[in-house]
């Protein structure tokens, strides 16, 4: 519906800005340049929006203008604005004294367009139902008429029983409804019904009508649920501003609402696309490396050793681009978790450089850690997260280091009375060609690369990401200082609980020892492809332990009846039965097998997923590609359970 304007203005060429103005809002205008003929022009069209001049031509000025416009049937509540000149001395309380709406310089031509927008907008056809209950058929009527006038649907009703009945089957925007009512339901009584009922429907914005000038019975039914109230007698103009409002905004909100939903399910979906790449992946991954991982421990000469060593670290470093991709979509689905568990500083940097340096040495590049006397044996924290934000901090230096060296060094500040964290303080320092100050700012963004040499050194864009994304969920800092031509120099600090070393244990050493003899567990590995039922097989015959295959859960479930197990390695994604409702229906079997100790083995390395697996039962989790170290650390486990 186009919006109809009177404009009353003495000067051409403001008239002119004005008819332009209302032609881009989309207003119908009637422009007159005196007040001569302005109430026959009033009494033969009817104008929703009304613009004066301060200094109208004719026997009125503005301001007496708007009080003639005032005194005339249905402009009582018509928007009038005034414009003044930037020395007008008419003050705002003469002004609205007079019944203008609001007032505007000539020079703020940009700000009434902008309330001529908000206007538009405000009077547009509402669309929405309403559930009206009022018992005097007159005021019904007249409400009704005004109601359905701005484009509602309304049910009216004389009674609550019946608004009830109707409120239960329908759906309404908004319930408008008087509190004194004939029957056993009130209106007080109705908006307690509705609020006692679960979801949006129990949420509908409510607008009480009461005759009750008491500032405690109206903040009463606020407290009761109502959203907002008249006061008799009701002015139907304030009716249709108040429901207008509330509709709006519940709409608005149920917009916000379901543009959240559909940010999240794009969220979920992402998750599940990358967790179905990164299953597809790992699968062969954990054939590759499972194989290059036991070839490795035989007897090589040096070159075929070198050769394995390098396949290996490609393998892995494939898998780390995985885990990155991953981190971020779990951070991006606030699903990013930091474990805190016992961690030793100097042997998880003892292992990023031994997988690190022998790209130093390639490059003929200088590569030292150093140590503060300050270092503790033993931390709280994250080990997995600590490795990789430095294999990712040095790893990028050295990729982008020509000449010179790479210098790490780690620092613990202890902690004290006020502070009851330690910090760990890290900072990877290179003499490379630098980062430029603009770039500085980004450089941690996703797929962020400073430039084409930058690309043309590889990668994935994503390693300096997910440092931050660590660093940040740990509770720490992390930031980068450059000079072009002379280096740079990557920091961070974590915040970390100082822990007593126990017997000198030493958590990440290089190799897991089995604490089990060969004899001593019987294993059913439960897979269903070739290449890892492969390498699972080679790793058991190499700890000299009896296992038997089930190609899937189906099978193993009538191995578990025919013979007796104390360990199963299970997949989860296999054709037939999958290791999830293998698992859950060795769990509620009641056989003699109900409690044996079950490791998952997946390619999926979702957080959901390693859930779902403690969920239906399953004991521990290890995600492919599966290391000869990880496999007996998870058994030995299982065979402390049995002891």
């Amino acid at each position: 519906m186009t919006s109809n304007v009177l404009a009353v203005e003495g000067s051409k060429t403001q008239r002119a800005v004005l008819e332009r103005l209302f032609s881009m809002a989309g207003m119908s205008a009637k422009l007159l340049d005196s007040t001569e003929s302005l109430q026959q022009v009033l009494e033969k069209t009817h104008f929703d929006f009304i613009c004066l001049g301060m200094h109208i031509p004719g026997s009125m000025n503005g301001l007496e203008t708007c009080r003639f416009i005032r005194d005339l049937p249905g402009y009582q509540y018509t928007p009038i604005v005034l414009l003044t000149t930037s020395d007008a001395n008419t003050t705002q309380s003469e002004a609205f004294g007079a019944g203008v709406t609001d007032i505007f310089n000539r020079n703020e031509m940009a700000e009434l367009a902008a309330y001529l927008t908000r206007h538009i907008e405000r009077h547009r056809q509402i669309e929405g139902r309403v559930l009206y209950i009022e018992d005097s058929v007159s005021q019904q009527l007249s409400m009704m008429s005004f109601l359905e006038e701005t484009g509602l649907q309304v049910d009216a009703f004389e009674s609550g029983e019946a608004a009830w009945r109707a409120f239960e089957i329908n759906h309404y925007d908004l319930v408008l409804t008087d509190i004194v009512l004939p029957g056993e339901i009130s209106g007080l009584q109705l908006v307690h019904k509705i609020r006692r009922l679960g979801g949006e429907k129990g949420d509908v914005p409510i607008i009480a009508i009461t005759g009750y000038d008491d500032s405690v019975r109206r903040i009463e039914l606020l407290q009761r649920g109502v959203n907002d109230y008249v006061s008799k007698p009701v002015l139907p103009h304030e009716v249709i501003v108040r429901v207008r409002t509330l509709i709006n905004n519940c709409q608005l909100i149920t917009q916000l609402k379901q543009q959240n939903e559909t940010v999240e399910q794009q969220g979920k979906n992402q998750l599940a696309f990358l967790a179905s790449i990164s299953h597809d992946v790992r699968t062969p991954l954990n054939g590759i490396l499972g194989i290059l991982d036991l070839i490795r421990s035989d007897d090589l000469n040096s070159q075929h050793q070198k050769l394995l060593d390098v396949a290996m670290q490609s393998g892995e470093h494939l898998v780390s681009i995985i885990d990155d991709v991953l981190d971020l979509s779990r951070a991006e689905m606030d699903e990013f978790v930091i474990e805190q568990q016992p961690l030793q500083i100097k042997n998880i940097a003892r292992n990023v450089m031994q997988n690190l340096k022998p790209e130093a040495d390639r490059r003929s590049l200088g590569f030292t850690v150093q140590y503060s006397n300050t270092m503790p044996d033993l931390l709280r924290g994250d080990p997995k997260r600590l490795y990789q934000v430095l294999m990712n901090l040095i790893g990028n230096a050295l990729k982008f280091t020509d000449k010179g060296r790479v210098d790490v060094d780690l620092d613990f500040i202890p902690p004290t009375l006020d502070q009851p964290l330690g910090v760990l303080k890290g900072s990877v320092q290179d003499t490379g060609r630098g980062i430029p100050q603009v770039q500085c700012e980004n450089i941690f963004n996703k797929f962020q690369q400073v430039d084409a040499v930058a690309r043309s050194k590889g990668g994935s864009g994503l390693g300096l990401a997910i440092v931050r994304t660590i660093v940040e969920a740990w509770g720490g800092t992390v930031g980068v200082d450059s000079r072009l031509g002379e280096g740079t120099r990557f920091w961070f600090t974590l915040p970390m609980e100082l822990m007593e070393v126990k017997d000198h244990q030493d958590l990440t050493g290089h190799h897991e020892t089995p604490l089990f003899q060969g004899d001593e567990l019987k294993v059913l590995v439960v897979e269903d492809n070739d290449i890892n039922r492969l390498v699972t097989g080679n790793m058991l015959d190499r700890l000299s332990v009896s296992y038997t295959i089930a190609e899937n859960g189906q099978v193993a479930l009538d191995m578990l009846d025919q013979q007796d197990f104390n360990l199963i390695l299970m997949d989860c994604q296999m054709p037939v039965m999958d290791g999830y409702e293998a698992s859950a229906s060795i769990r509620h079997s009641q056989k003699p097998y109900e409690n044996i100790y079950i490791i998952a083995l997946t390619a999926s390395a979702m957080m959901e997923e390693e859930r779902k697996c403690y969920r239906v039962g399953m004991n521990d989790f290890l995600a492919k590609p599966v290391l000869f170290d990880n496999l007996v650390k998870a058994m030995n486990k299982a065979y402390q359970s049995l002891s």
